[in-house]
């Protein structure tokens, strides 16, 4: 297993291959494979409140989790992965994307008084 590094333009050259792999065993039509990328988000999203749940020991059932905190950063990176596969899915470039919402985001919130 390789082990790919977090820079960014390294970040982005990761996510096109896994997406390029995705692509190449779908047999679904684009518009369809588009909509199924976007709701894997939701349901990533959905598996980090599970180990939150269980971080939290909110499920009497269950109990509280020793390795939940580990399990839900791991989640969250999961979350972050499915949705730049999604965006590099949809984006013509999903790097300069990326940034420029960055910047919009981190203006208006660093500028907040």
């Amino acid at each position: 297993m390789t082990t790919p590094q977090t820079g960014t333009p390294l970040l982005f050259e990761t996510i096109r291959k896994i997406k390029a792999k995705l692509d190449g065993l779908t047999p679904l039509e684009r518009d369809l494979e588009v909509v199924m990328r976007i709701g894997k988000i939701g349901e990533e999203a959905g598996e980090v409140h599970e180990a939150l749940t269980l971080a939290l020991g909110q499920n009497p059932r269950k109990g509280k989790d020793p390795e939940g905190w580990t399990k839900v950063e791991n989640e969250l990176c999961d979350v972050v992965f499915t949705a730049l596969v999604a965006l590099e899915t949809v984006s013509e470039d999903a790097e300069a994307k990326l940034a420029e919402r960055l910047a919009y985001v981190s203006d208006r919130t660093l500028n907040l008084t």
